[in-house]
C-alpha cells in the first residue's frame, strides 16, 4: 500500500519523483530535478512545483487512509521518524569542486546548528537536542579535507576513512564531491535536517547556494580554503548535534596574536552567534542571488529575535511546539499545512509578525539593509520600543473593531534539492501501514 501511495503521487507529477525511503517505514522523499535557482522568480517556480508534489503526496496518503506529517513529529500511535534534506549543487571545474567542498566542511557545525531539530510530540516535554536525526544516524561521517578532487587523491581520502573509521565510502561524509546526473561535477550536502516546511528548505538552499557563490569567487581570485584541524571540526560538529543553537564552538582566532605558551589563539562562540556571523558574511552573495528578506527569515529570526527579548516563535521547533500544545489533531493539521506551504517565510514569519510586529519589522528592515550592502547596527531598544508602539496600536484596533548569479550578470549552474516529504502515518491503521 505504501508503494501505491508513492506511485500514485509520482504518476501525476512527472517533474518530481516521489519514493519511499528504504529502511524507514512511512518516510517518503520528493526529488527535485536539477534546476537553476539564481533569481527570486526562478526559486518561486521551483518551490511552487515542489508544493504541488507534496500536495499530491498528501492527497495520495489521505486516499490510502493516512495523512502526511513532517519528520521528527511523534504521535501516540506511531513514534517519530527522522530524515534529512539532500542538496546537490553543480560546479564548473575540479578546482571549484575542491574549494566548495572544503568551504562547506569548515561550516558544517554551523549548518547543523542552523538546521537541526529535535522531536515534537503532543503532551511531551520539549526535545532540546540539536539534531535528533544526526544523533541516531549511523550513515554519517564528518567531512575530510580534500586537497584535490582528482581520482588519485580521493583514493587517499578513502584510505584514511578505511584506516580511521573502518569505512571507505565518500558518500557517508557530510559533504561529498560527486558527479551530477548528467556527468557534470557536483557537490552534495547531506547534513541538513529535513525541514518541516518548504519555506525553511528554501532558506537552507539559499544559504548553501551563497556558499557556492563564495567558493566560485575564491577560485576566480586564486584563493583556497586552509586545512582546519579535523579534531576541532569533529568536536564542534558533536556540540552542534547535541545542543544546536545553544552549542559553544571552539574556533581559531585569526585576528589576534597567540598568548604566551600557546601556538594558536582560540575563542568560544555560541552557535546562535556563529550562525549570525555566517549569514552576515554571506550578505554580498545574497544580493547577487536576488534574495528577498522574507526568504531568509526562517534562518534569521532564530538568531535575531532572542537578541530582542523574544524567544517564542523564533524557530521552527517553537512553532511546532505551539501547535503540539493544542493536541495531536491540531499538530498534524497545522504541520501538514506548513509542510506544503511555498510562501517565503512561511508560517514562522507570520507567527513572529503576529506575536511581535515591531521587533519582527526591525529585524526585516535590518537584514534588508544588510543584503543591500547598507550594514546597520541592531539596537535592542529600538526593537522593544517599536514593539510597544505596535502593541498599543494593535490593542486600539481590537477595541475599535544552479542557484548562482555571477558579478557580471551572467547566470548559470543548477541546484537540486531532495525534500523529505514527511511521514505518511496511518489514520485508520494504527501501526502506520496503509
Amino acid at each position: 500500500m505504501i508503494d501505491q501511495v508513492a506511485r500514485s503521487a509520482t504518476s501525476a507529477q512527472d517533474a518530481h519523483r516521489i519514493a519511499q525511503v528504504g529502511g524507514t517505514n512511512g518516510l517518503f522523499v520528493v526529488r527535485q530535478p536539477m534546476a537553476w535557482a539564481g533569481t527570486r522568480a526562478a526559486r518561486d517556480q521551483v518551490f511552487t512545483g515542489l508544493a504541488r508534489s507534496v500536495e499530491l503526496l498528501a492527497h495520495a496518503a489521505r486516499s490510502a487512509g493516512g495523512f502526511l506529517a513532517p519528520t521528527a513529529v511523534g504521535l501516540s500511535a506511531r513514534p517519530a521518524v527522522f530524515g534529512g534534506d539532500t542538496h546537490v549543487f553543480e560546479v564548473l571545474t575540479p578546482v571549484e569542486q575542491e574549494v566548495f567542498c572544503n568551504l562547506l566542511r569548515s561550516k558544517v557545525p554551523v549548518l547543523i546548528a542552523m538546521a537541526g531539530r529535535g522531536t515534537t510530540a503532543a503532551n511531551s516535554p520539549r526535545d532540546r537536542i540539536g539534531s535528533r536525526w544526526l544523533t541516531s544516524s549511523r550513515s554519517h561521517l564528518a567531512s575530510r579535507f580534500v586537497a584535490s578532487t582528482t581520482p588519485e587523491h580521493l583514493e587517499r581520502v578513502k584510505a584514511e576513512l578505511r584506516r580511521r573509521d573502518g569505512v571507505a565510502r565518500l558518500d557517508r561524509m557530510d559533504v561529498v564531491p560527486d558527479q551530477a546526473f548528467d556527468n557534470g561535477l557536483s557537490v552534495t550536502v547531506r547534513c541538513i535536517d529535513a525541514a518541516a516546511s518548504l519555506a525553511v528548505t528554501r532558506a537552507h538552499m539559499i544559504v548553501l547556494a551563497a556558499l557556492g557563490l563564495r567558493a566560485r569567487r575564491m577560485v576566480r581570485d586564486g584563493k583556497r580554503i586552509g586545512h582546519s584541524p579535523q579534531r576541532q571540526l569533529e568536536e564542534n560538529r558533536a556540540r552542534a548535534v547535541a545542543d544546536g543553537l545553544r552549542a559553544r564552538f571552539t574556533l581559531e582566532d585569526r585576528t589576534g596574536r597567540p598568548r604566551q605558551g600557546q601556538t594558536k589563539q582560540v575563542r568560544q562562540v555560541e552557535g546562535r552567534a556563529a550562525v549570525r556571523e555566517l549569514l552576515l558574511d554571506l550578505c554580498p552573495e545574497f544580493g547577487n542571488l536576488d534574495v528577498a528578506v522574507e526568504e531568509l527569515m526562517p534562518v534569521v529570526l532564530p538568531v535575531e529575535l532572542p537578541r530582542l527579548g523574544l524567544r517564542r516563535f523564533s524557530t521552527e521547533a517553537d512553532l511546532l511546539a505551539s501547535w503540539a500544545a493544542g493536541g495531536e489533531s491540531a499538530l498534524v493539521r497545522a504541520a501538514g499545512d506548513e509542510l506544503r506551504n511555498p510562501v517565503p517565510g512561511g508560517f514562522l514569519l507570520a507567527q513572529a509578525t503576529q506575536a511581535a510586529p515591531g521587533r519582527t519589522s526591525v529585524v526585516m528592515d535590518l537584514w534588508r539593509a544588510n543584503i543591500a550592502g547598507e550594514r546597520k547596527d541592531n539596537t535592542q531598544r529600538q526593537g522593544r520600543d517599536k514593539d510597544k508602539r505596535g502593541e498599543r496600536a494593535h490593542r486600539g484596533e481590537r477595541t475599535g473593531g544552479r542557484h548562482h548569479r555571477s558579478d557580471s550578470g551572467s547566470r548559470g549552474d543548477r541546484a537540486q534539492s531532495t525534500h523529505r516529504g514527511g511521514d505518511r502515518r496511518g489514520g485508520r491503521d494504527r501501526d502506520g501501514n496503509a
